[in-house]
């Protein structure tokens, strides 16, 4: 808005003292004005590649906070908000009823970072470095092309006031990750994802939108994520197509803004904390409102617990199941192969808000015995990722009678493991209620 109001002054005065007419500096004037409504793009917008152990949610936060001279890494924004001590399990059967089908969240698997970056955690990190974070939901009603339009006006409204904006698209359907990931075939009717980009620019002569997108370089590091165009009829399939594994993100605008400047490093440590550990605890005032709370049956370390009750309870009596399913189906290593990989994260992430905290000192020093808590709770996680694989390779076991007499040794060892889990959260919370 600056820039086009200092352009007018130039071009009024250059064309003042060239001599021109009255008449002709005005049309000048407004063919620079209605240039800026068909072509913008905001300038210096950093970019940061995904990383492969995070959710999507991170780095497109960290491309604003720098964009608005905030210096902080996507690894502080994901401990900030509960990276780490966040924790859900249970979600309700009526995500299995929509149209088209949500993923169905499989039982027995444990999700932390799936738990944050609802809009209150964006909410609660944006307050600390003063900014303020507003979410636009357009209703995608029966008149698409109305959601659409109003969409797609407030996205060039906030860019031509300088302002990146934070969406989501479908990766299946969107041209970018379509290209880098070698994919070919068609979208599914009924199979959608997310992924979370940020819209930097849009140019209307030639019908395209920017954008940086954070998967480019993470898929394929020999290329160049910063300053994608696309042309605006396949962002708008892609952002009409758009379903986060919780929610319905389709037109979607995230809209963070600075008016203030951060918080004092120390008060931010110490909000921080005092939240991750109500996050532990399960304190459903800890998590967001919006959808969190209607998607998990339970937070925190009773989160884990209930993992715990039902492995030890369920799990043995579906082996005959899985067997039969594995042997008899095309689906292979069902469900273990997702119970593994969020295992896996798990502790992945665990050991990302460790090194975190190792790094800051006012937090190593402050908070070290969590540090070393969590060091270890993260190796139990990874455990439990091999005990579960190591329950995947009975299917391959000829007799459904033999995998049901083999999978209780290590059904046991699972929920031992769960336990020393549950055991090192409960005294994280304990020296921490001081």
């Amino acid at each position: 808005m600056y820039k086009k109001t200092i352009l007018n002054i130039l071009l009024v005065l250059i064309l003042f003292t060239s001599g021109i007419s009255q008449s002709t500096m005005s049309i000048a004037v407004e063919e620079l004005e209605e240039s800026s409504e068909v072509h913008h793009i905001i300038e210096n917008v950093p970019y940061v590649a995904k990383e492969k152990n995070l959710s999507c949610n991170y780095s497109p936060v960290e491309m604003v906070f720098r964009y608005y001279g905030i210096n902080v890494s996507m690894y502080e924004i994901f401990y900030n908000v509960g990276g780490g001590y966040a924790q859900g399990y249970g979600c309700p059967l009526k995500r299995r009823f929509s149209f088209p089908p949500k993923d169905k969240p499989i039982k027995f698997k444990c999700m932390g970072d799936l738990t944050i970056m609802g809009a209150d955690d964006y909410k609660f990190l944006t307050n600390l470095y003063g900014c303020t974070y507003d979410i636009y939901d357009y209703e995608f009603v029966k008149n698409k092309e109305k959601c659409w339009k109003e969409y797609w006006e407030k996205v060039k409204y906030f860019v031509k006031q300088d302002m990146p904006v934070i969406t989501c698209v479908d990766s299946l359907s969107w041209p970018i990750w379509r290209e880098v990931s070698n994919t070919s075939t068609s979208p599914s009717i009924f199979l959608r994802c997310c992924c979370v980009i940020v819209i930097v620019g849009f140019n209307l002569t030639n019908n395209t939108v920017c954008v940086h997108d954070q998967y480019v370089e993470s898929i394929d590091p020999s290329k160049n994520g910063m300053y994608k165009w696309v042309d605006i009829d396949s962002f708008k399939i892609a952002a009409g197509r758009a379903i986060w594994d919780l929610k319905d993100s389709r037109y979607e605008i995230q809209l963070v803004q600075k008016n203030s400047e951060p918080l004092p490093e120390e008060l931010i440590n110490e909000l921080v904390h005092k939240r991750n550990i109500q996050k532990m605890k399960g304190s459903e005032e800890a998590y967001d409102t919006l959808f969190t709370r209607e998607n998990f049956k339970e937070f925190g370390v009773s989160a884990v617990e209930l993992l715990k009750e039902d492995i030890d309870s369920e799990l043995g009596k579906r082996m005959p199941f899985y067997f039969l399913l594995n042997k008899f189906t095309p689906i292979k290593g069902y469900p273990f192969n997702l119970m593994a990989q969020y295992y896996g994260l798990e502790s992945k992430q665990k050991l990302i808000t460790v090194n975190y905290m190792m790094q800051d000192e006012n937090i190593s020093e402050k908070y070290y015995s969590d540090i070393l808590l969590l060091e270890k709770e993260s190796s139990y996680w990874s455990e439990l990722k091999n005990q579960t694989i190591e329950l995947k390779e009975l299917l391959n076991i000829s007799s459904v009678f033999k995998i049901q007499k083999d999978s209780e040794k290590i059904i046991e060892k699972m929920t031992e493991t769960i336990g020393s889990i549950v055991q090192i959260q409960k005294m994280i919370i304990l020296n921490n209620s001081v």
